[in-house]
């Protein structure tokens, strides 16, 4: 699900700017009636307005979850904060983007360093990549509406139906592995989702099985001032060779 690849990557290792003014967006317009429209139109506000999130996971492999962050695509700046236990060991996560910059820092998993690392992208797998871009930040979350099989507006911006999500591309809410688990199921999973009155998604929630594999999301502060900095030179290392030898055997 969302966190694995960097819960693989904690595990393995056991072995901007400050936004000012924040992105706004212009109203949405009265014309999108259609559920499956005014859902699939929530998509062009994240790549246009500055937000905070939260994400909580409930996954019987990979273990519960609870992360957050914000986005301001004006100074192409994303933050990624979570917390896990893998095989007894509890770990915490921080992962920074300002522009073309990359930071993280693993605490709690002995023999990692204790500041951030920077990455060099140039010397990360193209796999290894892929599984870093889908964790910049829920920034591709609308794309699980491609897959909608029915949808209802319940009324005061509140929806729900299913989505199948063999259909959906890039959404970073499933990977291929969490696919395969689900089999059938992944054809019909029950979504709860709310948009406020200007059209933006401020919550989605997927319930793959009820009480063990579920995703909840809220999406807060559109358009509103976000600090995303980079870290104090003094905290900051360039990453060891072993990080980027687990990274690229994702």
């Amino acid at each position: 699900m969302l966190l694995a690849s960097l819960g693989l990557v904690a595990a393995g290792c056991q072995t901007q700017n400050p936004g000012t003014g924040g992105t706004t967006t212009a109203p949405a317009t009265s014309a999108a009636s259609d559920p499956k429209m005014v859902l699939a139109a929530t998509g062009r506000h994240f790549d246009t307005a500055s937000f905070t999130y939260t994400i909580t996971i409930k996954d019987p492999e990979s273990g519960d979850t609870d992360a957050g962050g914000a986005s301001d695509p004006a100074t192409k700046s994303r933050s990624l904060s979570f917390e896990q236990s893998i095989e007894g060991t509890k770990f915490t996560f921080d992962y920074r983007i300002i522009g073309t910059n990359r930071f993280f820092k693993i605490a709690g998993i002995p023999g990692m360093p204790d500041k951030f690392m920077k990455l060099d992208a140039t010397k990360i797998s193209a796999t290894a990549d892929k599984s870093f871009s889908e964790l910049e930040g829920p920034v591709a979350v609308a794309k699980v509406f491609d897959g909608i099989v029915d949808v209802t507006d319940a009324g005061g911006g509140k929806y729900t139906g299913t989505v199948d999500l063999t259909k959906v591309s890039n959404s970073m809410i499933v990977d291929d592995d969490h696919l395969k688990t689900l089999a059938d199921k992944a054809k019909s999973v029950p979504f709860e989702a709310t948009v406020d009155a200007q059209g933006r998604l401020t919550s989605l929630k997927l319930t793959m099985d009820p009480g063990k594999d579920e995703l909840s999301m809220t999406f807060t502060k559109w358009g509103e001032p976000v600090s995303i900095t980079e870290p104090p030179a003094a905290e900051v290392i360039d990453a060891p060779a072993q990080v980027y030898e687990i990274f690229n055997e994702i």
